[in-house]
């Protein structure tokens, strides 16, 4: 029963880890458009 779930629960984390990854690209390149959208700004108004 219990290295059924410590199975499970392995699996599970093994899964998460590529959805992490993309989470976390997808923050970064959020944070640099941010950042390209600033400097653009800046760019054409002052």
């Amino acid at each position: 029963m219990m290295a059924e779930r410590l199975h499970s629960r392995a699996l599970v984390q093994y899964d998460r880890l590529p959805d992490r990854r993309l989470r976390n690209r997808i923050i970064v390149g959020n944070a640099i458009a941010w950042v390209a959208i600033v400097i653009l700004i800046r760019l054409l108004l002052f």
